[in-house]
């Protein structure tokens, strides 16, 4: 699910937000829930929590106003819960996200932000590197013919829902490919470890997601609103921030380079930009 966001009286776009299928193993996660990956996969409560896999605010709000800050609290809205629901019929209570940077203060847009967002470690580190468009159509293609069976698992199957049948499928199959054509694990991974994040939408979120009370039970464990959630980023975050920034003469009303792109053609971005 892709998300635009924009403000009501400028009209100016502040972020984009993409929610995606949650990770099927996350040790820290995993952990704090009390999850067995039977309960996650071959229950199905897996569709009951997702990722925040792009959380990107536009700059210069990003930087001036810590807009990411405001964009990682709008993806707990009721209006995202809402859309998951009516698209999947899942009760969405509970949202992932990783830091690249780790966490502590200045080290993650979600600092400052419990008990929204909940840190719980990092991630082990090992996450395939991705080849380029056209290397990773190849070894789709080379799967197809040498792995039928694979191939159909990994970009075909489909469950009863309609959901993929295989989570993290690209991922996975990403794997497969460099083990069976022999290419060295340690080439092709990375060891860099993310920090986790996980809010519970619902008091009794893990609860539920231990499948030992229904929908009906759930509670929510904080207003939901996209009108608090945006106060909150107003009066606990934006505010300190711009009053700390025009203080340093640092405040920033300068966008990026890609400014100016906007209502150029594709030849003449070629031409100004890729030589």
């Amino acid at each position: 699910m892709r998300f635009i966001v924009r403000d009501r009286n400028t009209k100016k776009y502040l972020g984009i937000i993409c929610l995606s299928s949650d990770f099927a193993d996350l040790k820290g996660r995993d952990d704090a829930i009390g999850w067995k990956r039977s309960q996650r996969t071959d229950g199905g409560m897996l569709s009951h929590t997702a990722i925040g896999s792009v959380i990107v605010p536009t700059q210069p709000f990003g930087y001036s106003y810590v807009g990411g800050k405001l964009l990682s609290l709008l993806l707990l809205s009721d209006v995202v819960a809402a859309t998951w629901e009516r698209l999947y019929g899942d009760k969405l209570v509970g949202i992932t996200t990783t830091s690249l940077y780790g966490h502590g203060e200045g080290g993650s847009q979600y600092s400052g932000l419990n008990p929204y967002w909940k840190s719980y470690g990092h991630s082990a580190g090992s996450m395939s590197l991705r080849a380029d468009r056209s290397a990773e159509l190849l070894m789709q293609r080379w799967m197809e013919y040498a792995h039928p069976r694979a191939y159909w698992e990994f970009y075909k199957a489909q469950r009863p829902s309609g959901m993929p049948l295989r989570r993290n499928a690209t991922e996975l199959a990403r794997k497969f490919c460099y083990r069976e054509l022999g290419i060295d694990v340690l080439e092709t991974s990375s060891e860099h470890q993310r920090g986790i994040y996980f809010s519970h939408l619902y008091s009794n979120s893990f609860e539920f997601l231990r499948g030992e009370l229904p929908a009906s039970r759930l509670v929510p464990r904080f207003d939901q609103s996209v009108e608090f959630l945006v106060d909150i980023w107003k009066i606990k975050h934006a505010s300190k921030r711009v009053k700390n920034l025009v203080a340093q003469n640092k405040f920033s009303r300068v966008g990026l380079f890609y400014d100016e792109l906007l209502g150029s053609t594709w030849e003449e971005a070629r031409t100004r930009f890729l030589r």
